[in-house]
C-alpha cells in the first residue's frame, strides 16, 4: 500500500490522501471464470432466510467493488433457478447451466448467540434487577460460514473454505446480539472476497477538517507526506477533544498508511460512534478483514489442478 498526499489548491483547507492497495488472490481462480452466480446461503436457524440473503448481498457488494474481476449474477435473478433448501454440487451445477455462469458460489451459515446478565453499576437505560442495580447483557456471538465455488460445466471445486468469527459484546440493548452476528457475517464475506479476488485499487481519501487547531496542523503535515508527524497531531487532538470525529478518522487513515490495521479499525470505529457516515463505514470495511479481530478458522481447497 502506498500513500501520497496533495492539497487542492492554494488556500484550500481540503487535504486528499492517495491510497493504493495491491494484493494477490489467496485462492487462484482461473481467468476463464468471469461470470459468477452468487446464491443465497442456507441457515437452518433462520426460517425467514434473512441471514442467508444478507450474506449473499454482502458478497455481491464486496466482489463487485471495485468492479472488473467478476460479472455477477445476483440472488434476485436466481430465484426461479435455485431450489429450496441448501445447495450441493449437483444443484449448483443446475444453477450454472440455467444461468450460463462460469461458476457458482453457494454454501451455508450458522449463527449462535447466547446472552448472560450480570450486575454492574447503574446505567441509564439499563435493565433493572430486583435490588435496583443496573444489569448489563454480555452477548457471546459466534458465526460459521461454509462457502464453495464450483466451476461449470466440469463441477470442479475451485474454492472451499470454512470461516469462523466470534465476539463478546457488553450492551444493554436487546438487539446487540443480532447486530454483532450481522457484523461477523459481513466480516466473513469480506475475508472470502479477498481470498478469490486479486486487488489493485487506487483512490483518494479526503481528510477531515476536525474541530481543533491540531487537526489542521496534522493535515498540513500530511500534505507534505509527513504521515507519522500527522498521526501524532491527530492523537494530540483527540486528547484535547475526545469527541472530535474528524481527528479520529484522520488518525485511522494514518494507521492504515502504516499497515496497523487493528488500530486503524479502532479509530474508524470511534469516528463512526461520534459521527456515523458512509465515508467512515467504507474506510472501516477496508481494514476490518485485515485486522486481528475475532477468531478465524480457514480451510482451503487445493489449488486447481492439484
Amino acid at each position: 500500500m502506498v500513500l501520497s498526499a496533495a492539497g487542492c489548491g492554494p488556500g484550500s483547507r481540503e487535504t486528499t490522501v492517495r491510497i493504493t492497495h495491491a494484493r494477490p488472490a489467496v485462492l487462484e481462480v482461473p481467468p476463464s471464470v468471469r461470470t459468477l452466480a452468487v446464491t443465497s446461503f442456507w441457515c437452518d436457524t433462520d426460517r425467514s432466510g434473512g441471514v442467508g440473503r444478507g450474506l449473499a448481498e454482502d458478497l455481491v457488494e464486496l466482489l463487485g467493488d471495485p468492479p472488473g474481476r467478476y460479472d455477477l449474477v445476483v440472488p434476485a435473478d436466481l430465484r426461479p433457478q435455485v431450489p429450496p433448501g441448501p445447495l450441493g454440487p449437483d444443484s449448483a451445477q443446475r444453477v450454472a447451466s440455467r444461468t450460463g455462469a462460469d461458476a457458482v458460489l453457494y454454501g451455508s451459515a450458522s449463527v449462535a448467540v447466547s446472552e448472560t446478565s450480570a450486575p454492574r453499576p447503574e446505567t441509564r437505560g439499563a435493565v433493572r434487577s430486583k435490588d435496583g442495580r443496573g444489569v448489563g447483557r454480555t452477548v457471546t456471538c459466534r458465526v460459521s460460514v461454509r462457502l464453495a465455488m464450483d466451476e461449470a460445466p466440469t463441477g470442479r471445486t475451485l474454492a472451499a473454505v470454512v470461516l469462523t468469527e466470534s465476539c463478546r459484546v457488553v450492551d444493554v440493548d436487546p438487539g446487540a446480539g443480532a447486530r454483532a452476528a450481522r457484523e461477523l457475517l459481513r466480516r466473513c464475506a469480506g475475508e472470502f472476497a479477498e481470498m478469490i479476488t486479486p486487488s489493485s485499487t487506487d483512490f483518494l481519501v479526503v481528510l477531515e477538517v476536525g474541530e481543533v487547531k491540531m487537526v489542521s496542523r496534522g493535515n498540513a503535515l500530511a500534505r507534505d507526506g509527513k504521515y507519522a508527524e500527522a498521526l501524532r497531531c491527530y492523537v494530540d487532538a483527540l486528547a484535547e477533544k475526545p469527541g472530535d470525529a474528524g481527528a479520529a478518522f484522520n488518525a485511522g487513515v494514518m494507521y492504515e498508511k502504516q499497515r496497523r490495521y487493528t488500530r486503524a479499525a479502532a479509530m474508524y470505529d470511534r469516528a463512526l460512534r461520534l459521527a456515523p457516515s458512509e465515508k467512515v463505514a467504507r474506510a472501516r470495511r477496508r481494514v476490518v478483514p485485515r485486522s486481528a479481530g475475532g477468531q478465524r478458522t480457514v480451510v482451503a481447497a487445493p489449488s486447481p489442478g492439484q
